[in-house]
């Protein structure tokens, strides 16, 4: 994954480079990168919460434990699950190994049903 994020970076800085050459031009390749290595690394779980990407905004929102009505899992495969978290109205999706199913489930253990 860091690999990709890296190319991604280098292209962006290249073609920003080669066709645009302005501070504005390099501020927006700078915001672009900054996002998607947000989109791709901040998703997880915390002591407190979860902290979820909203979707059709680039906002990032630590939904309390107390706040999630419920969580459900659902096999993808031979690797991966996914969790499904019922917040704020909306479902979210996030994925994770098999192999870390039960450290998951542990963290999810302070969520009670509203």
């Amino acid at each position: 994954m860091t690999a990709i994020l890296i190319i991604f970076g280098l292209v962006s800085f290249y073609l920003c480079y080669t066709l645009d050459n302005t501070i504005l031009g390099y501020i927006a390749v700078v915001s672009a990168i900054t996002y998607v290595i947000s989109f791709t690394f901040t998703p997880g779980i915390g002591k407190n919460g979860v902290s979820l990407m909203m979707g059709s905004t680039t906002l990032i929102k630590n939904a309390k434990f107390n706040n999630i009505k419920s969580i459900k899992y659902k096999e993808i495969g031979h690797e991966d699950f996914k969790v499904i978290i019922n917040v704020y109205g909306n479902e979210y999706h996030q994925f994770y190994k098999n192999r870390d199913k039960d450290k998951v489930v542990e963290l999810f253990k302070n969520v009670k049903p509203i």
